[in-house]
């Protein structure tokens, strides 16, 4: 009978951590028409996209004349993955919120989808992003 029970546990704890070990913090590289750009995400939760060698977002930088920061909410639990993408200024009025879905080929590479809504499929209007830091 233990044996039994071992065998049904086996598949549920398999498709329970399929992405557990997978995380977003480093520094990814993507191509967008062309364009080779980075996505920075770090350990505290701020998120630093560098295009062309100009950085924006992270703890602080200057958007339209003012003071702001992105951050990041990294939604790991939820199926399709979700990372929201927050823009706001120093005082966090926000600016700009948007909803990404990932989807993980392994620990290293990611598809982002661009924009998505949730529960939207991975689409063609997705990027294909590799860990490079």
């Amino acid at each position: 009978m233990k044996k039994y029970i071992l065998l049904l546990l086996i598949p549920f704890f398999s498709f329970t951590s399929k992405h557990a070990n997978f995380d977003i913090i480093g520094k990814w590289k993507g191509e967008d028409k062309g364009e080779i750009g980075y996505l920075i995400f770090d350990k505290d939760g701020y998120l630093t996209m560098e295009v062309n060698g100009e950085k924006m977002g992270g703890k602080s930088f200057i958007l339209r004349g003012k003071k702001a920061k992105a951050i990041y909410n990294y939604k790991a639990t939820k199926q399709p993955i979700e990372i929201d993408i927050i823009i706001s200024d120093m005082e966090d009025n926000l600016i700009k919120k948007v909803n990404f879905i990932i989807e993980f080929k392994d620990k290293n590479t990611m598809k982002l989808t661009i924009p998505a809504k949730p529960n939207e499929a991975i689409n063609k209007n997705s990027m294909l992003l590799t860990r490079v830091e």
